[in-house]
C-alpha cells in the first residue's frame, strides 16, 4: 500500500478526543486509511464501524 499525505495529517490529530471523519468521493482509499490506522495504533478493527446508508 502507498502511504498517503493525508496519512500523516491524520495521525497528528489522532488522540486529541475528538471524532475524526473521513470522507470523500468512492473508491478513493477512505477505508483502506482508516484501517491502516487502526491497525497501528490499536491493533485490530474494534473502533472502526461503517456508517454506510445502504
Amino acid at each position: 500500500m502507498v502511504e498517503r499525505q493525508l496519512q500523516a495529517v491524520l495521525e497528528r490529530w489522532l488522540f486529541r478526543e475528538k471524532v475524526l471523519i473521513i470522507y470523500g468521493a468512492r473508491q478513493v482509499g477512505k477505508t483502506t486509511l482508516a484501517k491502516t490506522l487502526l491497525r497501528k495504533y490499536n491493533g485490530n478493527l474494534e473502533g472502526y464501524y461503517n456508517c454506510e446508508i445502504s
